[in-house]
């Protein structure tokens, strides 16, 4: 299952890096202006964030957002 998460999440934002390997995924909603609903991605480095939305006008691109795990403080 680990490499299908991976090719589906590359597929969709094309800047996984090589050496990164997807655990698991989660439906959630980003909490932005505009609330986007998306998709969370947990690597080993870092967890990733995939809506189709644009977080900030709706319209346009999608939003993309990858957390460094040593970047997060609390959750």
């Amino acid at each position: 299952m680990d490499r299908i998460v991976a090719e589906k999440f590359f597929k969709k934002t094309k800047n996984l890096p090589p050496n990164e390997n997807i655990q698991n995924e989660f439906q959630c909603a980003l909490d932005a202006p505009v609330n986007c609903k998306g998709k969370l991605y947990c690597g080993k480095q870092a967890v990733y964030f995939y809506s189709k939305i644009n977080y900030k006008t709706v319209l346009g691109k999608s939003t993309k957002l990858r957390l460094k795990y040593r970047d997060i403080r609390s959750i």
